[in-house]
C-alpha cells in the first residue's frame, strides 16, 4: 500500500519531519516463546520507513564510536560477523587465549531509561529538531522507560547506549 502511492507517502513523511509533527503510530503487542519469552512491538510500515530514514543519516555517524566487537544490529555486521570475528580472533593467537565472556544484559530493551538514551544522543547530535524528534519516538513507549523490540531503530539505539559501556570493559580487560 505504502508503495503504491510511494513519492505521496514519502513526501508526507519528509513534510512531517520537517514540521516537527510526525507522531509515532500505536505499538501493537505480540509475544514470541524463541529462543526466550519476549514481548515484539510492531508499528506500521510508514513508520518503519521514518525510522530507517532517521538511520540513514545517523548510523554512519554513531557506529564510529562504537569498539570494533559491536555486532548487533550494524550494518555489514550482526550475529554471523561476530562468530566469524571470534573465530578468527581465536586461530590468530591458539593457546593464549584462556577465556571467553559471553554476556547478555537481561531485559535491557524494557529496563533501559529513555534518560539515558535521549542523553547519548544529546552527546553526538547538536540538531535540535532531530534531537526532538527522535525524543518523540523514545518516548511514544509508555512510561519513562524502554525501547520497544521490533524496530531496528530500536536496536541501533540500545548500541548507542551500550558502546559507552562496551569502552569501559575494553580499558579494563
Amino acid at each position: 500500500k505504502f508503495n503504491f502511492s510511494l513519492e505521496e507517502n514519502l513526501n508526507f513523511l519528509l513534510k512531517s519531519y520537517q514540521e516537527g509533527t510526525f507522531k509515532t503510530s500505536e505499538y501493537h503487542y505480540f509475544i514470541i516463546h524463541e529462543p526466550k519469552e519476549r514481548v515484539i512491538s510492531r508499528l506500521p510500515y510508514q513508520d518503519h520507513v521514518f525510522h530507517w530514514a532517521i538511520l540513514n543519516v545517523i548510523e554512519d555517524y554513531f557506529t564510529r564510536s562504537f569498539t570494533g566487537y559491536t555486532y548487533g544490529g550494524i550494518k555489514e555486521k550482526g550475529p554471523h560477523g561476530y562468530m566469524r570475528a571470534i573465530k578468527n580472533a581465536l586461530h590468530k593467537h591458539p593457546g593464549e587465549t584462556c577465556y571467553f565472556l559471553k554476556m547478555d544484559v537481561t531485559k535491557f530493551y524494557p529496563s533501559v531509561s529513555h534518560e539515558s538514551v535521549e542523553s547519548c544522543l544529546a552527546r553526538k547530535i547538536k540538531d535540535k529538531h532531530l534531537l526532538h524528534v527522535l525524543k518523540g519516538i523514545i518516548e511514544s513507549v509508555n512510561g519513562n522507560i524502554g525501547l520497544p523490540i521490533g524496530t531496528k531503530l530500536s536496536q541501533f539505539l540500545a548500541c548507542a547506549v551500550l558502546a559507552f559501556f562496551d569502552h569501559d570493559l575494553k580499558r579494563c580487560f
